[in-house]
């Protein structure tokens, strides 16, 4: 067995630069704190832990369409998860104040946690393993047809 590799790329004086993201897949944990980074690129997949925190450049979590950890995503510009739809771990999503879409999220391993997002329908998910978190800001607006027994019953069921 392939040892599980973890890359930490920590630029608090900006002296690594990481201008341009051309992975398709990682295997292991990847955390991306401080860069440059505005774009996982081609991106699919992380088999370990992602963690995406203090990207002030970050807008696009490009092709991502799974990690099998958890995904930490805090204080970035991102908008919406785009194609992600799963997430093996928990997920936590904060400081995130332009992320109004969950994008195409159906499966989340562990907890959810959205606090201070902009995001208002969680309908895209099936499957939440632990609890569900959400700290709702002003501009939060919970949808009219947004049945909490209903949903708990949805993501229960496979």
């Amino acid at each position: 067995m392939e040892p599980r590799r973890k890359i930490i790329i920590l630029t608090p004086l900006g002296i690594i630069q990481v201008p341009d993201f051309r992975l398709q897949t990682f295997s292991g944990d990847l955390d991306l704190c401080g860069t440059d980074v505005a774009d996982l690129g081609p991106l699919k997949s992380v088999s370990g832990n992602l963690d995406l925190s203090g990207l002030a450049k970050l807008t696009s979590l490009g092709q991502l369409e799974s990690v099998d950890g958890y995904l930490n995503l805090r204080g970035t510009d991102v908008a919406d998860l785009g194609p992600l739809k799963r997430v093996g771990g928990y997920l936590n999503l904060s400081g995130l104040a332009k992320l109004t879409s969950l994008g195409q999220l159906e499966s989340v391993g562990g907890y959810l946690n959205l606090l201070g997002t902009g995001v208002a329908d969680i309908s895209t998910l099936k499957r939440v393993g632990g609890y569900i978190f959400i700290r709702m800001s002003q501009e939060y607006i919970v949808p009219a047809n947004f049945d909490s027994h209903q949903f708990r019953e949805q993501l229960n069921t496979e």
